[in-house]
């Protein structure tokens, strides 16, 4: 008992010696959340929501609101625990249970009825959840919950109080069957006294944590804590009273008692705090603790709810005495010392105590006294801790130490230095402005000044001399703070941190001191050199390192949210590692030793409402769609946080799924919406911290439905209504016009058949009609070519018949009619189209001209007149020829005296022809059908101009087929003017109508109608004895082309294109004549099979038609025939053609001749005729020396006889192949010999000559000179 005694002394030695030095207690929030003013247990759910019981109410908080959630009738209840799920289990007065919170709302389950038989609940002091089993202490039993039985642990005579569990064992408190207090065990699903338990027997037991099997700490009532270590009891501290306790997560103990507050131990079992009502605690009866997840301790008390923040930080403000800013802290022995704006305090345990002597600038240690300047003159703090006036009239704003126990000091307008030991003082620079708020040293004798006006003086003591150097600081920046001295002084403002450069006599922001981007609020620099710099949002420490700054702005979050509100006016670096800051608020004391990690926290959404008064759900589970009714669109979300510290400086984000991004950051906990359409919806929320940190997004999903009018259903049954609605009109309308459509039915059918009829008839006709044009053409013409022919050998001959020039006009005549007649069909089939190229107009001289000698006949005046510089543009000669034909020709013939004009000019964009007569006229009934097909005037007068009425209506559809128009004007007796327009602009000429090729023209008789004779050139030929083959399936134009060419040429004949082909190849004539239209094989095909064949290829063909078409020419032409004659023909023009072709062949032969011996490759390879001249040179070449080669092995190796070898060369070259071969040797002898390949004989050998002499012979007959002289 003795040792006990000594023990518990030196504790109480120990406790108050510590607590007499100076600390400050943990900061406190105080709530009174709810009706009673006891409050008995808090707890914290897994979502972070703390749950307090208070009185038989729970009330639940999410940092931001104290929100009522339910109550249980009977009493206060005492116990509460979550389980991992959620569920809340509590144990009261005279029930127990859980609370479930399903879909948003709490549901309480009571378990009173699951209890065994006989068990009687009441008096509950404890529930805990271990493991997956729940376990309720009552008055009277311990009942175990598990897999939905209860399992009783203890009934019968003793009663039990508090569970524990630590250590591995599960502890009660309680009393024994003969009423004393007592320790149990859990062993099993029974319980045993503990091994300590004896030590309890006459004082109650409150808290009990197990280390391990031979060690406990026990809190009692009036032993307070005591140990007990291998059977020894030790006491711990006298807390009496003690109702509850905690083992800390981080290490340590936390207890509170009934009438002494809350006590603090560390693992040592050493004291860390003692919070009482005097360090601010609501009340000194506490009811239970809580240890959330950051930490903080919970204290319920009689009077409200207490938060304990135990972190690295702690706070003195005006609650603790101070009552105006703090301008200094500094420690003189074991005691701290706090100057303000209006005292001196001395720190005592979370008080302060005045001095009544002012306010306090700044204090500087000299030796054992401190020298303070005051609002009322300097002073002199001794060791005792009197305060002495030292000088009553210098006020002094700052300080700096000179040499020999002199100090510089800054005062109102000036300076002065003041010698401590003589007493002396001497006023310096009188002129300075304001107050002298900074000194710093500079280079020796220099110092750097900061004055109350903002301006930063550079002085030289020794001379008195200033020099203002900071004005372009000043201009822009307040708050300008000296940070550093020497030759460069360091300046913080505004806009950085600048220093002094001595060249340009100016100060320049250095990068290298300060790079962030945030604005400086304010910069100080403590006693150990550290500069520390507050920014809107961060307190940054800076070490200097070489000539830059190593900034940290983490450690001093916490401070950098005081930093807001107050200003930092001093550092002071303490022993153990303890930073005191003071600010215009109070003071922060800062134990660097202390790393508190605050784990991650997370945002709650804590109520979903309708309004204020509609709950959908609140509290601790958010269900996972919520769904509101249409007439539900004002939604309240109310959110919170589970980071409780500074809980207040807390800010959100939200945003709903509709908005663009997250609002601002703001402290408002709420938002509402109204109005919502329908449709799903997704409110998301963040929150951050006092620290910074910003947690992850939480999520409610909801829906607004529809009114009923607008959902699928309603959709659904307007569409049906539709559906029967239209259902029924058409039922009615259908009815009504079935026997309508049975009568239309029948009359549609008879008309259809009718008008099928009709149809079918008129495109019969129209083929018929089709048919007719296209077989007349060529029905005409042949029989014409006979008739025409003959009437030209009369006309010119020696015994001319004098009716042959009637004849012949008549039969021309006969032809044009025929020719328009067809031109009019191809426009009615769409098969006649314009083929227009870029020109001018110069052909209309040949075609006027071609007039000339019919209106010197009939004595008129045939003029044309053509506008200079007229543009080339777009037309189809052709087409204005046909056009130019017919009215000129009517012209002429309505014309009996005057003249006929024909003029060209340009009208803007058009080009004007205009054909003018001084003829008899058209009368006005007359003029609007003169262009009517086959329409003729019907008047005396016009009896005497017979004609078909075809030529007009062809002009007209000419020239609208060529983009233009053809109009006219006349009067009667006076004449008429018809006008074709033809438009120059390019663009109205389709890609398809446009052409590169050149014009094409008409063969015009201008007098086939009036001329008495035609003059045709003499075609007597110059090539007799070529033989001509003629391929015509017609007799006598076959014998027709014969009885005019046999005089001249040998004649073959063949009957169609099969027996045309096999002569060819066995004659190979000089000429080939081949009708087009022929059985078994046409002339077309004819010319394309002579023209691919290699022993036929060179041979000119004329093909002989009567289609006329342009397209008939060009698929003519394009097999390679030579030349194209259409039906009929003059035969005379039929001799000239074919005098044509074979002099282009003697061209070709000229070509070859010259070229094929000179053994250059000259030949052009789509040539078919220099393809055959570069294979005969490539055979002559590879056999040149084999002296045996002859005409049969050269035709051999080109696939031909050698008759057609021999018709082939002669053709080509003029020379046939013996001699061809000859030649070809003796040239590349002569080749070798120049070139001194060899000797003579050798030479010979090598060309193929076997006999010396010969070869000389035939060498010098072919050069003139021997070999021997090459």
């Amino acid at each position: 008992m003795k040792n006990l005694k000594k023990t518990f002394l030196l504790f109480l030695l120990v406790r108050f010696g510590l607590v007499s030095g100076q600390t400050i207690a943990p900061k406190i929030t105080v709530y009174h959340p709810g009706t009673h003013p006891q409050n008995w247990q808090i707890v914290q759910a897994p979502s972070g929501i703390l749950y307090l019981s208070n009185g038989n109410a729970f009330y639940s908080y999410d940092g931001v609101t104290w929100r009522y959630e339910f109550e249980i009738s009977g009493g206060p209840i005492r116990a509460t625990e979550f389980d991992a799920q959620g569920k809340l289990y509590y144990d009261g007065p005279n029930d127990l249970g859980y609370i479930e919170f399903t879909n948003g709302k709490p549901r309480r389950v009571s378990l009173l009825d699951k209890l065994p038989s006989g068990a009687i609940a009441g008096g509950v002091r404890s529930v805990a959840v271990i493991d997956s089993a729940v376990y309720f202490v009552c008055r009277s039993g311990i009942y175990r919950w598990k897999n939905q039985t209860f399992t009783t642990i203890a009934a019968g005579k003793k009663s039990f109080g508090v569970l524990y569990y630590n250590g591995g064992k599960i502890t009660i408190t309680g009393r024994d069957e003969q009423k004393q207090y007592a320790i149990f065990e859990l062993a099993g699903d029974s319980i045993v006294e503990a091994p300590f338990s004896k030590y309890s027997k006459k004082d109650g037991t409150y808290g009990v944590f197990r280390f391990d099997s031979n060690r406990a700490l026990i809190g009692s009532h009036e032993k307070g804590l005591i140990l007990w270590d291998k059977g020894d009891i030790r006491p711990i501290y006298p807390l009496k009273y003690i109702h509850s306790g905690i083992r800390l997560k981080h290490g340590g103990f936390a207890f509170c008692s009934f009438t002494s507050g809350l006590v603090i131990l560390n693992d040592q079992l050493q004291v860390v705090d003692e919070i009482t009502e005097k360090e601010g605690l609501s009340a000194n009866a506490c009811n239970g603790v809580l240890e959330d997840q950051e930490g903080n301790l919970w204290v319920m008390t009689e009077d409200g709810v207490n938060k304990i923040e135990l972190s690295s930080f702690r706070f003195l403000q005006k609650e603790q005495g101070l009552k105006s800013g703090v301008n200094c802290i500094f420690r003189k022995g074991d005691n701290l010392f706090i100057g303000t704006g209006n005292d001196l305090y001395e720190l005592h345990k979370n008080h302060t105590q005045a001095f009544g002597i002012g306010a306090v600038y700044w204090s500087v240690p000299i030796g054992e006294i401190h020298l303070l300047g005051t609002v009322n003159g300097l002073k002199i703090f001794d060791a005792s801790n009197k305060v002495t006036t030292w000088d009553a009239e210098v006020n002094a704003y700052s300080y700096c130490e000179l040499e020999n126990g002199r100090w510089l000091l800054g005062k109102n307008n000036g300076l002065c230095i003041i010698d401590i030991k003589s007493k002396q003082i001497k006023n310096v620079v009188p002129a300075l402005k304001g107050r002298i708020f900074q000194i710093f040293k500079g280079t020796p004798g220099k110092f750097w000044i900061r004055s109350g006006a903002n301006e930063i003086i550079n002085m030289d003591l020794n001379s008195e001399t200033i020099v203002s150097v900071g004005q372009n600081l000043s201009s822009e920046n307040k708050n300008l703070e000296i940070i550093g001295g020497g030759a460069s002084a360091w300046i913080a403002c505004r806009a950085g941190i600048f220093s002094y450069d001595t060249v340009q006599s100016s100060f320049v922001r250095d990068t290298r001191l300060w790079n962030e981007s945030e604005p400086i609020t304010y910069a100080i620099t403590d006693m150990l050199g550290d500069i520390w710099v507050s920014t809107p949002t961060k307190l940054f420490r800076g070490k200097q390192v070489a000539a830059t700054m190593q900034w940290d702005s983490q450690t001093f979050s916490r401070i950098a949210l005081l930093a807001k509100r107050s200003a930092l006016n001093y550092v002071l670096r303490d022993r153990d590692s303890v930073i005191w800051f003071s600010t215009t608020s109070g003071v922060i004391r800062y134990d660097q030793k202390l790393k508190h990690v605050f784990p991650s926290h997370s945002t709650v959404i804590s109520f979903f409402g309708i309004g204020r008064d509609s709950v959908l759900f609140q509290g601790n589970a958010i269900p996972d769609n919520l769904t509101l009714g249409y007439d539900q669109t004002q939604v309240r979300i109310e959110y919170g946080s589970t980071s409780f510290v500074d809980e207040k400086e807390t800010e959100f984000q939200y945003k709903l799924s509709t908005d663009k991004g997250w609002s601002i950051w703001s402290k408002e906990n709420t938002k509402e919406y109204s109005n919502l359409y329908e449709g799903t919806y997704v409110f998301s929320v963040r929150s951050r911290n006092v620290l910074g940190h910003v947690s992850q997004d939480s999520h409610v999903r909801f829906t607004v439905l529809p009114p009923w009018y607008r959902t699928w259903w309603a959709y659904l049954l307007y569409v049906t209504l539709l559906g029967l609605t239209w259902w029924g009109g058409v039922q009615f309308r259908s009815r009504k016009i079935l026997a309508e459509k049975a009568e239309l039915e029948r009359i549609v059918e008879v008309r259809t058949r009718q008008l099928q009829e009709q149809a079918k008839k008129l495109e019969e006709m129209d083929e018929i009609k089709s048919r007719f044009f296209a077989n007349i053409s060529h029905e005409f013409r042949t029989p014409l070519t006979l008739i025409l022919g003959p009437l030209e050998e009369l006309r010119s001959g020696p015994s001319a018949w004098p009716m042959a020039d009637m004849v012949l006009r008549n039969g021309k005549r006969l032809l044009r009619l025929v020719n328009q007649l067809l031109d009019i069909s191809k426009i009615e089939n769409h098969q006649l189209k314009p083929n227009a190229c870029l020109g001018d107009l110069n052909f209309m001289k040949g075609v006027v001209h071609a007039f000339s000698s019919l209106a010197d006949r009939k004595g008129i005046e045939l003029k044309l007149k053509l506008e200079d510089n007229l543009p080339e543009f777009y037309r189809d000669r052709e087409f204005l020829e046909k056009i130019l034909f017919n009215l000129i020709s009517n012209a002429i013939k309505f014309t009996q005296k005057g003249e006929v004009r024909v003029s060209v000019q340009r009208d803007s964009d058009h080009i004007q022809i205009n054909v003018s007569d001084t003829g008899v006229g058209i009368s006005e009934s007359d003029i609007t059908k003169i262009f009517d097909r086959f329409y003729q005037v019907d008047s005396s007068e016009m009896r005497e101009y017979p004609g078909t009425g075809i030529g007009l209506a062809l002009a007209k559809q000419l020239s609208e087929l060529h983009h233009g128009r053809l109009t006219v004007v006349s009067q009667l007796h006076r004449g008429t003017t018809f006008t074709l327009h033809l438009p120059l602009n390019p663009e109205v000429w389709p890609d398809e109508e446009k052409s590169i090729e050149a014009d094409r023209t008409v063969k015009w008789d201008a007098e086939a109608d009036w001329s008495d004779d035609n003059v045709v050139s003499d075609t007597n030929s110059e090539y007799r004895g070529k033989t001509i083959l003629i391929v015509e399936d017609h007799p006598d134009v076959r014998d027709y082309i014969k009885e005019h060419l046999s005089g001249e040429f040998q004649i073959s004949e063949a009957r169609d294109g099969v027996e045309g082909f096999d002569k060819a190849v066995s004659l190979v004539p000089d000429l080939i004549i081949s009708d087009i239209m022929m059985p078994k094989k046409d002339g077309v095909a004819l010319s394309r099979e002579l023209k691919k064949d290699m022993r036929t290829n060179h041979i000119p063909v004329i093909l002989l038609t009567a289609k006329a078409s342009e397209d008939n020419k060009i698929e003519g032409l394009e097999t390679g025939a030579d030349d194209y004659l259409v039906k009929p023909f003059n035969v005379r023009e039929l001799k000239t053609r074919i005098n044509n072709c074979i002099r282009l062949r003697e061209t070709l032969i000229e070509k070859y001749s010259k070229t094929f011996f000179s053994g250059q490759a000259i030949y052009d390879v789509k040539n078919v005729n220099d393809l055959f001249m570069s294979r005969v040179q490539e055979v002559l070449e590879e056999n040149i020396t084999d002296p045996d080669f002859n005409v049969e092995d050269m035709a051999a190796q080109l696939l031909m006889s050698r008759s057609q070898l021999y018709r082939k060369m002669i053709a080509l070259t003029g020379m046939n192949p013996t001699d061809t071969i000859r030649k070809w040797r003796l040239k590349k002898a002569k080749i070798m010999l120049e070139k001194n390949a060899g000797n003579v004989s050798q030479v010979a050998f090598d060309v193929g000559f076997n006999n010396l002499s010969y070869f000389t012979k035939c060498f010098r007959e072919e050069f003139g000179k021997n070999p021997s002289e090459f």
